[in-house]
């Protein structure tokens, strides 16, 4: 902890310098009088002090979204890049300040509030040093990028950010209208909204190329890694094949239910995939918790897919992950099903599979492994549905 207050300081030192050194030296260059820079000064001074409160306060409780705690640096580096963005925008037309893109941008590198709190500051010292801005500006660009905030503020996996850049930029377009273009002309015709239109192109063009590097860097940063070791041709699975077949066959089978009902309930595919292929790797492998620990390291596992895996294969209380319950249900279905079809290889007779479902979920064992469970009694219920569907699979466990 102590190496990350180390960076926050340093970050915050940067941003403080920026805020105070240059804000009256870019007031100077705009020809601005001494009496307007020093009222810039004083206010970015209070500026700087009121962000600084807002970054450790959220540092200290944790409430940075992502891994955003972890990367003080990074942020430094998209408020500098805002900064310097809106030091420039004084130069063109108030109608084309692309505020909405880095209030997104902002936020989603630390988290809403920080977000809103730089923003406010970054359109208020714009406007000061502007010859053109107002209060009717200020409140343009502050709403519409709230709304942009709020819209953008919980981007799943899947990363649906369509309808959110379509809501957002139109209701700039609305704003821009109505503070702007009909305030300044009398007649309306088309070419008053050209400005507002590009304005709104550029900044679609903009949220389409950073937030693709987001969801690289952030959201789905480990997709590519998953996406290799839940594949069945990865050195580890081909080699737990070699070493145990029966736990190989266990773990692809668990896997498939596992991804079919993680999809269904909703929570992470990726890891719960990754946790039903190599639940059973310490016996496979013949290894101690610890040695599987070294081995995911050594492999490169997400550390969501470690936790996740470690959490798993020590199983010392009860399970609480929706991914570790979920591969639970689907490892304990595979193994009662595939011990009734072993004792009756012999046998013609077509195996119940729902009275084992049936048994698997009045099974005290199981009640009392789920009895600290993050599953819902619908997610439950979803679970022993998709079971239920699979029927026809069970038979390839012959």
């Amino acid at each position: 902890m102590d190496y990350l207050v180390k960076k926050y300081r340093i970050a915050s030192f940067g941003i403080a310098a920026i805020n105070i050194l240059l804000l009256p030296g870019i007031a100077f260059l705009y020809n601005k009088t001494l009496g307007e820079i020093l009222r810039i000064e004083g206010f970015s001074i209070l500026f700087t002090l009121g962000f600084l409160y807002v970054l450790f306060y959220n540092f200290k409780l944790k409430r940075f979204d992502y891994d955003n705690l972890e990367h003080p640096y990074r942020f430094f580096l998209i408020f500098f890049i805002s900064f310097a963005l809106s030091m420039v925008f004084p130069l063109i037309d108030e109608k084309g300040w692309v505020f909405l893109s880095i209030a997104i941008a902002i936020s989603l590198f630390s988290n809403s509030f920080i977000g809103l709190y730089c923003l406010s500051g970054l359109t208020f010292f714009t406007i000061l040093l502007s010859n053109s801005g107002n209060a009717v500006t200020f409140f343009v660009y502050f709403l519409s990028a709230f709304i942009g905030i709020i819209l953008f503020s919980d981007i799943d996996q899947n990363f649906s950010v369509g309808h959110s850049i379509f809501i957002s930029s139109l209701y700039l377009f609305i704003l821009e209208s109505f503070g702007f273009v009909m305030l300044e002309n009398k007649d309306l015709t088309a070419e008053s909204f050209i400005m507002p239109i590009v304005n709104i192109m550029i900044n679609a063009i903009v949220l389409f190329g950073f937030l693709k590097s987001f969801n690289a860097l952030v959201v789905n940063k480990y997709r590519n890694r998953f996406l290799i070791l839940n594949d069945q041709e990865y050195f580890l699975i081909r080699n737990m094949k070699e070493k145990s077949k029966k736990d190989y066959l266990r773990s692809i089978h668990s896997a498939y239910l596992s991804e079919r009902i993680a999809k269904a309930v909703g929570c992470n595919v990726d890891v719960c995939k990754n946790l039903a292929y190599y639940h059973r790797i310490n016996k496979a492998f013949n290894l101690s918790n610890e040695g599987c620990k070294k081995l995911f390291i050594e492999n490169q596992f997400p550390p969501e897919a470690i936790i996740a895996l470690t959490d798993f294969l020590k199983r010392d209380s009860n399970l609480e992950s929706k991914e570790s319950c979920i591969v639970y249900l689907a490892d304990r279905l595979i193994s009662d099903i595939q011990a009734i079809l072993d004792n009756n290889k012999s046998s013609k007779e077509k195996t119940d599979y729902v009275s084992v479902i049936n048994k698997l979920f009045e099974d005290e064992t199981v009640k009392k492994t789920l009895s600290e469970s993050l599953l819902s009694l619908r997610d439950i219920k979803i679970a022993r549905e998709i079971m239920l569907k699979e029927k026809l699979y069970y038979d390839f466990l012959r």
